[in-house]
């Protein structure tokens, strides 16, 4: 199951806890962040990180 499958399928509680954990901090995700990207970030500032872990399986 998708990840963006596992959040359609949980209620409001789940998903309130669920946000309130989650982190996507780019130093964590991704491979580009070392190079010092921050001001020419080609990943939409961080968004499509989070596209590429809403499709990742569990």
């Amino acid at each position: 199951m998708k990840n963006i499958e596992r959040i359609r399928n949980m209620d409001i509680n789940e998903l309130v806890e669920f946000l309130h954990e989650a982190s996507f901090d780019c130093a964590e995700r991704c491979p580009d962040f070392a190079s010092g990207c921050l001001r020419s970030c080609t990943r939409d500032a961080g968004r499509d990180i989070i596209r590429e872990w809403l499709e990742t399986e569990n």
